[in-house]
This record gives C-alpha cells, structure tokens and sequence, in this order.
C-alpha cells in the first residue's frame, strides 16, 4: 500500500503510518489473506477497471480492533511513479447491510411475536415437500385458532388482545421441537410445520401439548383470561404433497373443530373435501335460486282449539332444487348464516310472505301470517322501517303479521330483545316467542319480553301420552305462560290423544301434521273452503270441530 486516504484510516482505525509500505494482507479478514494473495497477483497481470455494486462476491475489511465489515470495492489501474498500481476506492457497507437485514426479518417475521410469517412459512413448507419421495417423512401442517378471540378485542382493546397474542406465541414456542416451525398467519391465527416425524401417530401428542398451554390462565393488565384455541391437522406426503392443497385441508379440519365444540383438534379426512365441495355447489345453487325467485313458500295452518276454526298460518320457506332434488330448510338455512346469504333470504320471505297476505284479503281470507326472523334480522338497525315499508307497500295492517323469534335468539341479549321488541309491538306488530323450553329462558326476562304468544317446541309435545311426566311438563308450560297472560301455541301435534290433552289444560292453539301439513298457498284456500282431500293428514278441520263440540 503506498497511500490511505483519511476516510480509509477513519474506517479502519489504523493511522498512515500503520498502512503504508504495509502488504493489502494487513486489511484482510486472517482467512482470506492466503486466498486473496493468488487473486491480487492474476489481476495485476491483466489490470482492468472494476466497479461497485457487483454481484456474487462478497467483500469484508478488517478494521484495527479485529472487527470485520463489509464493504463494497472498486478497482481502477493506473500508474505510480513509473509503475503500475491500483487505486481502490472503498465503501463501507455496514449500515446497508444491517438494513438489509431488518429488512429481510421484517419480511419474513410477524411484527407483533417476531414469530415466522406466513411467506417464511410457504417457503419453509416448500423446502420440506420438495426433498425426494425416498428420503421424505411425515410432515404435519397444522393451524390453530384461538376460540372467541373476538371478544378480548371487543371487550379490552387491541392493544391488551395484541399483548396476549405475544403470551400465546411464547407458551406455544415451549412445547415445540428445535426443528418445528411456528408461524404467525395474521390476527389470532397461527401455522405449526412439524418435519421429520416417525410417523402419523407422533402428530397428536405434540398439537396436545400445544392445546394444553391455554389451560393455564394468562395475566394481562392484573386481568386473568381463560383462552382455549382449535386446530386442524393435515399430513404430507398422506393427504397431500402441495403447500396450497395442504394448508387448505388444514383450514378445513380446524373448521370442523370449530363446529365439533371448539377446543379441539381434528386430523383432516377426504370427506371434508366432499363436504366443501357439496356446500360450495348448494351455495351457487340458492345463490341462483334467490335470483330466479325458484324458491317456495309453504303454509302451515294454526287452529284455534276452542272454535276449530284455522286463525293463523306460520310461513315455511321451502327448496326444492333442479340438480340438487329437496333441500332440508335446516340445510341452507344454516348455509346461508354462514355465508352472508340470510339477509337476502330473509327479506325475500317476508315479502313474499306479505304479498301473500294480501291476495288472500283481496279474495276475502283473514289470517295471521306468522314468519321467523332469523337472529340477523332481528338485530337489523333498520328492521323496523322495513317491515312498516312492506305493510304500507301491501296494503295490510302490523296487526296481520306475527314476528316469530326463537327463545335462544331473544335471550342472548334480553335487554336488547326487549327493547326491539317494544318498538315493533308499539308499532301494532303481533310477537311470538318460539321453540320455547329449548333455549335458557329466565322467567323474569320473559314476563318483561312484550310478546303475544309463546310456542311450545314439539320435542315435548311429541311425548305426550308417553310418560306423566312429559304430561306434567308440558302442563306446567301452559300454566306458566298463560300466568304471564300469553297465548300458547303447541307444535308438531300428530295424534287426537296429542290433541285432546292439549285442550284438555286450555292450551290456545295448535299446528301440525294431525290437522294439516305444511302446503303452497293454493291449497290452503281449498282447505278453508273444505275443498280439499288431499292437503288433510289424519285429521281435518271438520275432526277438530267435532272434538270441541265433543269436548263441550
């Protein structure tokens, strides 16, 4: 070296006279001094200009302290007192380099735990799936979600949810092996990749252990939360060989943990393929079904026990499909709550329901028109300005239309409940409660709810005549809400003996398969007129005005 400038000695540390005369070895890291000797004297025989910012190689320097850093170098030949000679200039890359390095993490980490992200885990996951069949074992991907997560948010903030997510990462970390991967997908979702496993049966206990760190309670904010959290599990190279088709099976096992109960795993089977396959197919289908109008509206009649006289019908949305036959209601009901298809469903019911309603009173038919609002409507912020929409659009009073709620619905917020309640009693709507005695009725809570009737659920009634205790029960029911002055209504009555004990304790009214089935409007206009033969099961409306005229 026969000259350092001050911005090298300042990099370095080393004073001039340190560098001068001195070999370019004394720069170099100890271990590539012998290498980058052989390489200094072939560039010398064929000196060439070099610049910065080159791939391929990297360069490090070693400073006076023993410290080594990088550095990026570029080379110009020249000549030096009638010699040749290189003018290297000399860029430290230290602080490039360490940001490159946030950068990296930060791109291949989750912010909150500093646990892997998703991108690392794809990667990671791609690396494991691409060695040879041969030399392959089981790998486990497995998700985990924390159940009811929503409501720490809801309830405390971001900031205390964010707070127990880092817990979660580090409880989960202990249980896990040094060559298992835990990942952050995104809010309180994580992703386990176990590699190198004996076999199928090793999977279970470790997503165990994970699954039993929430039995501890976690502490935050001098607060104790109760987590509990769900998994799915796939294999590789058993169920799947593909990171896209394996993280999506594991997807679907946790869903189904979801529905089995929550704190749980469960290892995928090919019929959850099938299952999503059927569900997406039912969904395009009612998707389509709800634009052509193909869907139906039955009606069942409600008839009045001390008259017989038929006073109600409860509306029943029914489905039958062009591919996929009869669709129970229970079906795509429940399809549609999980797929954002139930707000479309329920106003296409009541007005049709309301439609209904008033051809039968343009053709001289007075009825009460009963229709379920699902737990969604129910809680609509505008359900109250829709429904006095539809009865002025139609021409028809509140008083035509009785709102049916299920006991579980309405007891989920009471207040709530009763508060929505009052308004659209307030507005002349009829109000009934049903399914009663399956749900976690508070007696208080009911006596305050403003609802005109209150249906006793036909898994009691099914009972009568079976045991007295059933009789006793369902006897206690109607003495119970008649005491609160509400009508009752019984469901699924099949039997005269059903029906006779009904009347005997002064139930009000009653609905089922003894009087009549569920039918299209059509023929509940030939029902009332006494016209039909068909629509009547094993009783009629002339057995039941004979079995109060008997009774009296």
């Amino acid at each position: 070296m026969v000259r350092a400038n001050q911005a090298l000695l300042r990099m370095t540390g080393y004073t001039h006279s340190d560098l001068v005369g001195q070999g370019l070895d004394r720069l170099l890291p100890a271990g590539m001094r012998g290498h980058h000797q052989g390489l200094m004297q072939r560039y010398l025989q064929n000196p060439v200009q070099r610049s910065m910012g080159q791939k391929g190689v990297d360069f490090f320097m070693q400073r006076s302290d023993g410290q080594s850093i990088p550095i990026d170098v570029s080379l110009s030949p020249c000549t030096w007192q009638g010699e040749t000679c290189v003018i290297a200039f000399v860029r430290d890359l230290s602080a490039l380099k360490s940001l490159e390095q946030r950068v990296s993490y930060q791109a291949t980490h989750d912010s909150l735990t500093g646990l892997a992200n998703r991108w690392q885990f794809v990667r990671k996951l791609n690396e494991e799936l691409g060695r040879p069949l041969v030399q392959q074992r089981t790998v486990a991907v497995v998700m985990l979600d924390l159940d009811h997560f929503k409501s720490v948010n809801d309830s405390y903030g971001h900031n205390t949810g964010d707070l127990l997510l880092v817990q979660v990462a580090n409880r989960l970390r202990t249980v896990l092996r040094p060559t298992d991967l835990l990942a952050r997908l995104g809010g309180d979702e994580f992703m386990v990749l176990l590699s190198s496993l004996d076999g199928p049966g090793c999977v279970h206990p470790i997503v165990e252990r994970l699954l039993a760190t929430f039995s501890r309670p976690f502490l935050q904010n001098s607060c104790e939360f109760k987590l509990s959290a769900s998994a799915g599990i796939t294999l590789a190279p058993a169920d799947a060989n593909d990171t896209e088709t394996l993280m999506r099976f594991a997807d679907l096992a946790l869903h189904h943990a979801k529905e089995a109960g929550r704190n749980r795993h469960v290892l995928y089977s090919p019929e959850m393929s099938l299952n999503l396959h059927r569900r997406l197919r039912m969904y395009d289908r009612l998707l389509l079904a709800l634009e052509a109008h193909a869907l139906q509206l039955h009606y069942q009649p409600q008839v009045d026990l001390e008259t017989g006289q038929v006073v109600a019908v409860e509306a029943l949305l029914r489905w039958t499909d062009d591919e996929l036959g009869f669709v129970p209601p229970d079906q795509f009901v429940a399809l549609a709550e999980t797929t954002g298809l139930i707000d479309a469903l329920g106003d296409w019911v009541l007005e049709k329901a309301c439609a209904q309603l008033a051809e039968w009173r343009s053709q001289g038919v007075s009825l009460r028109m009963a229709v379920n609002l699902t737990a969604q409507q129910f809680h609509h912020e505008f359900l109250v300005d829709k429904l006095q929409g539809l009865i002025r659009r139609h021409g028809l009073t509140p008083d035509m239309l009785e709102l049916e709620l299920t006991e579980s619905s309405a007891m989920s917020n009471p207040e709530q409940a009763c508060e929505i309640m009052k308004t659209l009693a307030q507005c002349g709507f009829q109000l009934a409660i049903d399914d009663f005695g399956t749900g976690y009725s508070s007696l208080s809570y009911l006596q305050m709810l403003p609802v005109d009737r209150v249906k006793i659920d036909r898994s009691f009634v099914s009972r009568l005549g079976a045991s007295s205790d059933d009789e006793r029960l369902v006897q206690g029911i109607i003495s119970l809400i008649h005491s609160l002055r509400k009508e009752v209504v019984a469901e699924g009555i099949e039997t005269l003996q059903q029906l006779r004990f009904l009347q005997e304790h002064r139930c009000n009214s009653y609905q089922g398969w003894y009087f009549a089935r569920a039918m299209p409007a059509h023929e509940i206009l030939a029902l009332l007129s006494g016209d039909s033969t068909d629509t009547v099961q094993s009783g009629s409306s002339a057995s039941a005005q004979a079995l109060v005229a008997h009774a009296r």
